[in-house]
């Protein structure tokens, strides 16, 4: 998923999701994330979206560092980086 919220294998990225997959800092997460998708939905946010490439480029740059994490700090860090680049 594009950003962890839009669904990038159909829907023509109009199927938004708002949720942890795994939760650290869920509270924080759904608020940012509504945010994002609310912004991205009424395209306030500058180039959002890009183009399929861009998006699944950076969905494997996601889930590369994803497959890398070894700790829980480690994925604590990655849900705050994740959060960083929505908010």
């Amino acid at each position: 998923m594009y950003k962890g919220t839009v669904y990038t294998q159909g829907g023509n990225n109009k199927l938004l999701f708002i949720g942890p997959f795994e939760s650290y800092v869920s509270f924080s997460l759904f608020d940012i994330q509504a945010r994002w998708v609310y912004k991205y939905i009424l395209r306030q946010l500058p180039n959002e979206p890009p183009t399929r490439e861009e998006m699944m480029k950076s969905v494997c740059e996601w889930q590369g560092r994803f497959a890398t994490l070894d700790s829980i700090f480690a994925k604590i860090t990655f849900q705050k980086d994740m959060l960083i680049v929505l908010a």
